[in-house]
């Protein structure tokens, strides 16, 4: 699949994506002109399905997408401002593409502290084997566990 580099907006990355498969927008819904159901107007975490396939397919504009989604089975016009969204996934391989510059201040405290935990995790060494008779040159030879079965 082409890389996010290959784009020059979100809206022909997801565009691209959709010809292809259903995607998965993340959206901080408290960034400002994000119109969607009230209960979700205060999750940076809110996840929304779009498909070419839906019997309203969604409308990617410059600014903003719009599509009509159902919530808890009543039809709601959503509107998301391409600001709002900090990541895009595909479902045909699962990938997940972020935008570093929008991701919501708590994703990006998770990733200092994984980065932080990173760094302080030892580096790992191979261990020394240490051999416990003093004379190894007297070692009886081991016998082996199997038995030749005739």
């Amino acid at each position: 699949m082409e890389g996010l580099d290959n784009f020059t907006s979100k809206r022909d990355f997801a565009q691209t994506l959709l010809r292809r498969t259903q995607i998965q927008l993340l959206v901080d819904a408290r960034r400002p002109g994000v119109k969607l159901p009230a209960n979700l107007l205060n999750d940076w975490n809110v996840r929304l399905n779009l498909s070419y396939r839906f019997s309203t397919p969604p409308e990617l504009r410059e600014d903003y997408v719009r599509v009509l989604l159902s919530f808890g089975g009543k039809d709601f016009e959503c509107i998301i401002p391409w600001i709002a969204v900090w990541a895009i996934i595909a479902a045909d391989s699962g990938d997940i593409h972020s935008f570093p510059n929008d991701l919501p201040r708590e994703v990006k405290a998770e990733v200092a502290t994984m980065a932080k935990d990173q760094a302080e995790k030892p580096v790992y060494t191979k261990p020394t084997l240490v051999w416990d008779n003093p004379n190894p040159e007297r070692t009886p030879p081991r016998r082996g566990h199997l038995s030749l079965v005739k």
